[in-house]
């Protein structure tokens, strides 16, 4: 399980505290201790004897958890620190006896203050899930920013370049999703002809992209860019047709098309689906400028494009309650985020129009999907994040069973990035500190 405390934060925690620790907080005569009613924190579960408790409230600087007030046992001290990129007040726990529920009590100070703020969190029952196999591919370059990524249509490549802003640098890079090996495939992802790098892809096989960038220097005022075809052995790029420069994004190649928005300096709004195996293109006018980087369909909100018709087919659910996360055409097996102000996400499965399951946990929440399809259509996968604090340690990937009517925890993690199945039992996710490869156990 990924650590979200820096090593020298837990470093100093087990080398100033133990379960038998004695409080280093005395409160002054003239300011005693004052308990607080109320506190915005929540817990992240990090191994079956280890949880960091993190404070919202970003008045308290410092301070100490205690298992028993009486007793005086401190279990660790508070310090401000980075959890998921974010400075929080945070405090790292080890405590080898959380079978049973157990009562914390938090003294919490402020600065320029000698007050020691008292709360008491009862009944906090530890649950952690370790059910996937977890392990890192690859860290981040230093002072880079994912641009963009995306997975090959055989599912066996992700491209993904990185972006340094001092000085100024694309770079173009693949993992191979057999090995789990990282090659640099371009160093300088640019065009020779321009100042500006690649801001965009989207893979036609394992040895060719769809790249969006400016052949020549960019014109102010001017929201044209160009569409390439780029070729990873000769590192060359040869236009196809160009493209809204501020205002389109393009798709994933589905079924051989991709699609993407014209200018907007042409006479008329329209999107173009552009056949990448016989370099045919069709426009059609209206406007469709962005487009998302899902694999199974080329999707405008509910409706998918067909190739073969050259139009979008709008499915039959309310897009104002209900997003499309993913569809079969043969099948018609379809997954649903059901959505109901304010913040009420509910999947639904269906089958030809038939509902087949709907989740029970009736507490706002977000759901995320991992793009691609399940190895089966009876068990599926997903993360949910739920949105009151006191949910948070239930944040993680659910096992949902159609058959049986059930979703369970199945692997606790705080960890949500974008996420691609490579095959039925593995999926790539691009996490803020890093790649990481889960696997089903079989």
């Amino acid at each position: 399980m990924n650590k979200l405390i820096s090593i020298s934060f837990v470093l100093s925690l087990l080398l100033s505290c133990s379960e038998n620790n004695i409080s280093t907080i005395t409160p002054l005569p003239d300011n005693p201790i004052k308990s607080i009613p109320s506190l915005n924190y929540y817990i992240l579960p990090e191994s079956e004897n280890n949880f960091t408790v993190v404070l919202e409230d970003s008045r308290f600087i410092s301070g100490e958890v205690l298992i028993d007030v009486e007793k005086d046992s401190l279990l660790g001290t508070f310090a401000r620190t980075s959890i998921q990129g974010y400075i929080k007040t945070a405090s790292q726990i080890i405590y080898n006896n959380i079978l049973d529920s157990i009562d914390l009590i938090f003294n919490l100070k402020m600065a320029n203050n000698d007050t020691v703020f008292q709360y008491s969190a009862k009944n906090y029952k530890h649950q952690f899930v370790n059910n996937f196999e977890v392990s890192k591919i690859s860290d981040y370059s230093a002072n880079s920013i994912i641009l963009d990524k995306t997975i090959s249509p055989d599912r066996s490549k992700i491209f993904f370049i990185e972006y340094f802003s001092v000085p100024l640098n694309y770079k173009l890079k693949s993992i191979d999703l057999r090995s789990n090996t990282i090659t640099t495939i371009d160093e300088n992802f640019k065009p020779e002809s321009s100042l500006y790098g690649v801001t965009e892809i989207s893979a036609i096989s394992t040895t060719e992209i769809i790249a969006k960038t400016i052949l020549q220097n960019y014109q102010a005022g001017s929201d044209t860019a160009d569409l390439c075809k780029y070729d990873i052995s000769s590192k060359k790029f040869d236009r196809i047709a160009y493209i809204s420069y501020n205002y389109s994004t393009m798709s994933s190649v589905v079924n051989n098309h991709i699609l993407f928005g014209k200018p907007t300096g042409s006479q008329s709004a329209a999107y173009i689906a552009y056949n990448v195996h016989n370099n045919t293109f069709s426009e059609t006018s209206g406007f469709f400028y962005s487009f998302n980087k899902r694999t199974d369909n080329i999707w405008q909100g509910n409706a998918y494009f067909e190739e073969q018709l050259n139009r979008f087919i709008e499915l039959p659910y309310n897009s104002s309650e209900n997003h499309v996360y993913f569809y079969n055409r043969e099948t018609k097996f379809t997954i649903i985020n059901f959505m109901q102000y304010p913040f009420y996400s509910m999947l639904k499965v269906f089958r030809d129009g038939q509902l087949l399951y709907q989740d029970n946990l009736f507490v706002k929440k977000d759901i995320f999907f991992i793009d691609g399809a399940n190895g089966s259509e009876d068990n599926l996968y997903v993360y949910i994040r739920f949105n009151s604090l006191e949910d948070k340690s239930k944040d993680g990937y659910y096992e949902i069973n159609i058959s049986a009517n059930t979703i369970k925890l199945i692997h606790t993690s705080q960890q949500l990035g974008s996420a691609y199945w490579s095959n039925q039992n593995e999926f790539i996710v691009f996490q803020f500190d890093g790649i990481y490869k889960y696997k089903i156990p079989n």
